[in-house]
């Protein structure tokens, strides 16, 4: 039926029970036959992959557009103070950097392209969308994923899909900074991406600094650092690769 659910079949575990009666029943030595067969009956058990990653997956992605915003200027506007990872505790969500990631990608490919057609550069660009997609979902996944890595290593774990989403929330702030980098000025685009870099890394690395001081202790800044500095590249590299003329 129009607009059923594609999931909706196996669903539930379906089981069926393989009978040797004849339909309708059976008595006497044919009932007998079913009766002592009944340790042979066969299970057959249908498992959907699509269904289990749908039902784990979705509540991740049970957030509206409020619950967006509101994250969004969390860790932004109050990044600093390193309470985003409270904020989100109950519900972390993958919709939100997952969206935000996608965004990045289509603006900062369009804008670059944008921005070197103001500066009268006739280049065809079409790869920076394949290049973006690797740049963007690949720093708010093998980030997380290394960081969540480490400390599960040094036994002070972090909840993997809360560093995700300090990741993802963070990076918002480039969205505005690549359209107004369409402006031909090489001194404003290179003020707002520094800007850019500082506030989300700041966000970044407060909201992940507890944990890696407590596992890390004298090492911690050192690691915080080098995470600030990865931050930073990424923020020059965004740079060089889409706003360089």
């Amino acid at each position: 039926a129009a607009g059923a659910d594609p999931f909706a079949s196996s669903n539930d575990v379906e089981v069926n029970l393989l009978m040797d009666s004849a339909p309708g029943g059976g008595s006497g030595d044919d009932g007998n036959k079913a009766e002592n067969k009944g340790s042979d009956d066969k299970a057959k058990v249908t498992w959907n992959p699509l269904v289990f990653l749908k039902n784990r997956l979705e509540p991740y992605f049970d957030v509206d557009t409020d619950d967006i915003v509101q994250r969004t200027l969390q860790a932004i506007v109050k990044g600093y103070k390193g309470k985003f990872t409270e904020f989100t505790a109950d519900k972390p969500d993958l919709y939100g950097p997952f969206w935000i990631a996608t965004t990045l990608i289509v603006v900062s490919s369009a804008s670059g392209s944008f921005a070197q057609y103001l500066s009268g550069v006739s280049k065809n660009d079409m790869d920076k969308v394949t290049a973006s997609a690797f740049f963007f979902y690949g720093y708010v996944t093998l980030l997380p994923l290394a960081i969540w890595g480490l400390l599960i290593y040094h036994k002070k774990p972090m909840r993997l899909l809360n560093i995700v989403d300090v990741y993802g929330y963070a990076m918002s702030v480039f969205i505005p900074t690549a359209i107004l980098c369409t402006v031909p000025n090489t001194i404003m685009r290179w003020s707002l991406i520094l800007l850019a870099a500082a506030v989300s890394g700041l966000s970044i690395v407060m909201n992940v600094k507890q944990n890696f001081m407590e596992a890390l202790q004298g090492k911690g800044a050192l690691y915080l650092s080098g995470i600030a500095a990865i931050h930073l590249g990424l923020a020059i590299g965004l740079k060089f690769y889409f706003f360089l003329y």
